[in-house]
């Protein structure tokens, strides 16, 4: 343990590089909260701490945005099993995170966002959650925070982690920096066995620490289809349904082209219908003229909840939450972020659904789920041009026996996956029998 004024230096140390990636940020982030609705709120919950009634026992769950607050959901499961009564407190970093957890948790937990990296804000904030632990969810690792839970004694426990090549690299340019912060962490949970070494490598993280815990993406809850918004049946009728699935700029237009160069809408294609979920719903606005350029209809999702005909039209989402009542109807969806060297989204949920699912070549955010699925025959990825992926989506969109058999396998593939968030809820209860509350009978 440091003395006294070396742990003052430390913490000032670090709260002045926070400043200069908060100067650095501050630009873009006031930007974007002035086109954005939902992110604007979160300078105010980031930097004055909660007040929250006390209740024991109190696990912090802290995801970046929706998509590791939605893979959260079974590790919340699993530990309202193992405590019942317990008080969880989530937390993200963005406007979209927050709104999606209040959406998930709001009604039985608390939601609040991530405090910023200065050391008297994390503090603040840890006084006001008290909690017995923290779950950090892939990664997300500020030092003055993890300083902050190694001086109250509160174990951290990385869940799925998930470290990129890249962020080794640079973890291991730091490494010496982060030696004492990382102590904080006492559990590094990673989805297999890259991720755990680069953990081992990039993080310095000793071998003890360190174990392979699974995706928890593949421990998703299916959401019932009675849940469906009264117009998507509708909206889907007796044809079927294509879903262009978290897109990011330029892609709408590129699957477009290449479903006009096949002749989209046509009589070959005309039992089709599509539906398109751009990864940042506040673009929705801005794709309505391309599409319509195209001589598409564009029906914006929330027009459609207010009533608007959606026949004929192409289903364009505004809002968050949707995807999962879309693959709940989709006989094939193509997986966004993959056509550009973004690192794709998310294709375990779709699979998980049983819905045929491709993607393009640039899918390195998601390699283990891609590997499982590419081992199992269960999904197809586009690495040519062009015209390589004009004959895949033709022959998807043609062949109803491949895209049943692409289907099955991918729900089994998942399912067979199964087990990261009970392998996390019990290793966190296993620190918490000696620590903390005591373990449920």
């Amino acid at each position: 343990m440091e003395s006294g004024n070396s742990a003052s230096r430390m913490k000032s140390f670090f709260n002045l590089l926070f400043l200069l990636f908060a100067a650095l940020s501050l630009p873009r982030a006031w930007l974007r909260a002035r086109r954005e609705p939902a992110y604007r709120g979160m300078f105010r919950r980031r930097s004055q701490p909660p007040e929250l009634a006390p209740r024991r026992p109190c696990l912090w769950i802290n995801g970046v945005s929706v998509g590791e607050i939605a893979s959260a959901q079974p590790l919340a499961a699993e530990f309202e099993r193992l405590y019942p009564g317990i008080r969880l407190v989530f937390s993200c970093t963005t406007g979209t995170g927050f709104a999606r957890a209040s959406t998930l948790y709001g009604a039985r937990h608390d939601v609040i966002g991530y405090p910023f990296d200065w050391s008297f804000t994390v503090a603040a904030f840890l006084e006001a959650v008290r909690p017995d632990a923290v779950i950090m969810m892939e990664l997300d690792l500020w030092p003055n925070f993890l300083l902050a839970c190694r001086a109250r004694g509160v174990p951290v426990v990385v869940a799925g982690g998930r470290i990129s090549a890249r962020s080794a690299r640079g973890y291991g340019w730091v490494q010496p920096l982060l030696k004492a912060p990382l102590q904080a962490v006492r559990l590094f949970l990673a989805q297999d066995d890259v991720d755990a070494e680069r953990a081992l490598r990039g993080l310095g993280l000793p071998t003890e620490k360190v174990k392979v815990g699974g995706n928890l993406k593949f421990d998703i809850a299916l959401a019932p289809g009675s849940k469906l918004p009264g117009f998507l049946p509708q909206f889907k009728g007796q044809g079927r349904l294509l879903v262009l699935a978290s897109t990011h700029d330029p892609e709408e237009d590129l699957l477009l082209k290449a479903l006009g160069d096949l002749g989209w809408p046509n009589r070959r294609y005309g039992d089709w219908r599509l539906a398109i979920a751009p990864r940042h719903p506040e673009r929705a606005g801005a794709l309505l003229r391309g599409i319509a350029a195209r001589g598409l209809r564009p029906v914006l999702f929330s027009a459609a909840e207010n009533g608007e005909n959606v026949e004929g039209g192409v289903l364009l989402v505004d809002r968050i939450g949707v995807l999962s009542s879309l693959y709940t109807l989709a006989d094939l969806c193509f997986i966004g972020g993959s056509l550009i060297p973004h690192g794709g989204q998310n294709m375990i949920e779709p699979a998980a659904h049983g819905v045929a699912v491709m993607f393009g070549p640039y899918a390195h955010n998601f390699r283990e789920a891609v590997s499982v699925l590419l081992e199992a025959k269960a999904a197809v990825q586009v690495r040519g041009g062009p015209e390589e992926f004009e004959e895949r989506l033709s022959e998807l969109l043609q062949n109803a026996t491949l895209r049943r058999d692409l289907g099955d396998r991918a729900r089994a593939a998942v399912s067979a996956r199964r087990g990261a968030a009970k392998c996390a809820a019990e290793a966190v209860r296993e620190l918490l029998v000696g620590a903390g509350p005591d373990a449920p009978t």
